[in-house]
């Protein structure tokens, strides 16, 4: 038996992931900036996060980057 690998088929579900995660990586990178307004301790912790609906926004942010990178990955 023979079976089609549709390979142009994979490579545009692949490029189109790849835009959505950057897209995502856009979006973390700015909603970070207003966060933390340039200071570096972002890297270590998020529990200084005082605006409760910005740590709802950025955990909402980051299941859907989880949920297209774990796809991206498969």
């Amino acid at each position: 038996m023979m079976y089609r690998r549709f390979g142009y088929l994979q490579s545009r579900v692949a490029l189109d992931k790849q835009e959505q995660l950057r897209i995502f990586e856009k979006e973390l990178q700015e909603l970070d900036d207003d966060l933390y307004d340039g200071r570096e301790t972002w890297t270590q912790t998020r529990k200084h996060i005082a605006d409760a609906e910005l740590r709802t926004r950025r955990a909402d942010l980051m299941n859907r980057i989880t949920e297209a990178y774990c796809s991206y990955c498969q």
